[in-house]
C-alpha cells in the first residue's frame, strides 16, 4: 500500500500542471494572507490570516484532484496503471489517502504562511496582530477542504474527465448564490448542498448542523463516488 501511495503522489505532483498550480497557490497564499494582515480590521488574528492563506489553496487541490483521477482515463493510462497493479480498489484508496493527506499539509502549510506574514507585516503597518487562533474553525476549514478535494476526486472518477467535475465545482456557489438570492425561500434548502456545510458546526445546533454537513458530503462525495467505484471495479478500461 505504501509503495502503491507513493505512486499515486507522484503522479499528483510530478508534472507539470501540478508544478504551475502549486507554484501559483503558494503565491496567492501570499497575496491573500498579505492582504489580510496589511487592511486588518478590529478581529483580524493569526488564525483568520491562516485561513484566508490558505483558501486558494483549497482550490489548487480540489483541481489537482480532479486531474489525478480523470488524467488516468484523458491520457490512456489506467490500462498500465492496472496492469502493474490489478488491485483496482487498493490504486483508489491510495488515491483518497495522497489527497487528504494533501489536505493536512495545505492547513499546516498556512499556519506557516500566515506566521511568516505575521512576522512581516509589522515592518510595513507598524501594526502587531494577536497571535490568537481559533482551532474549532481551522478544523472547519480543513474539514471543507479535505471534502471539496473528495469531491473533485469523485465526481472525476464518476465522469471521467476533467471539465465537467470542475464546471460543476466551481460554478455551483455562484449559482447556489444567485438562487438562493432570487428565492430567499429555496435557502433552507441549497443550505443542504452548501459544500462548505461543515461551517454550520460553529454556529448552528448540532443536529442540524450534523444534517446539513451529512447531506452535502452525500451529495457531493457518496453518490458519485459510488458510481464512479462501481465503474472502476466493474468497468472496461480500454
Amino acid at each position: 500500500m505504501l509503495r502503491t501511495f507513493a505512486v499515486e503522489f507522484r503522479k499528483l505532483v510530478n508534472t507539470r500542471a501540478a508544478l504551475a498550480l502549486l507554484a501559483s497557490a503558494a503565491v496567492l497564499a501570499g497575496v491573500f494572507g498579505g492582504g489580510a494582515a496589511l487592511t486588518a480590521g478590529p478581529h483580524t488574528d493569526f488564525g483568520q490570516i491562516a485561513r484566508l492563506a490558505g483558501t486558494p489553496g483549497g482550490i489548487v487541490l480540489m483541481v489537482m484532484a480532479v486531474l489525478l483521477i480523470t488524467s488516468e482515463f484523458t491520457t490512456r493510462t489506467a490500462a498500465v496503471t492496472f496492469t502493474l497493479n490489478p488491485r483496482r480498489g487498493e490504486v483508489l484508496a491510495a488515491k483518497v489517502a495522497v489527497i487528504l493527506v494533501m489536505t493536512l499539509a495545505l492547513t499546516v502549510l498556512s499556519v506557516i504562511a500566515a506566521a511568516l506574514v505575521m512576522q512581516v507585516a509589522p515592518l510595513m503597518t507598524g501594526r502587531h496582530l494577536p497571535w490568537t487562533m481559533d482551532l474549532p474553525r481551522l478544523a472547519v476549514f480543513t474539514a471543507t477542504s479535505a471534502l471539496m478535494a473528495c469531491a473533485g476526486l469523485a465526481f472525476g472518477l464518476a465522469v471521467r474527465n476533467a471539465p465537467a467535475p470542475l464546471v460543476i465545482l466551481l460554478v455551483w456557489p455562484m449559482v447556489s448564490s444567485m438562487v438562493s438570492t432570487a428565492s430567499p425561500a429555496s435557502t433552507a434548502v441549497l443550505d443542504y448542498l452548501d459544500q462548505g456545510a461543515a461551517a454550520a458546526l460553529l454556529v448552528e445546533p448540532m443536529g442540524p448542523a450534523i444534517a446539513k454537513l451529512a447531506t452535502s458530503v452525500l451529495v457531493w462525495v457518496v453518490v458519485p463516488g459510488v458510481i464512479g467505484t462501481v465503474r472502476l471495479l466493474r468497468g472496461d478500461l480500454s
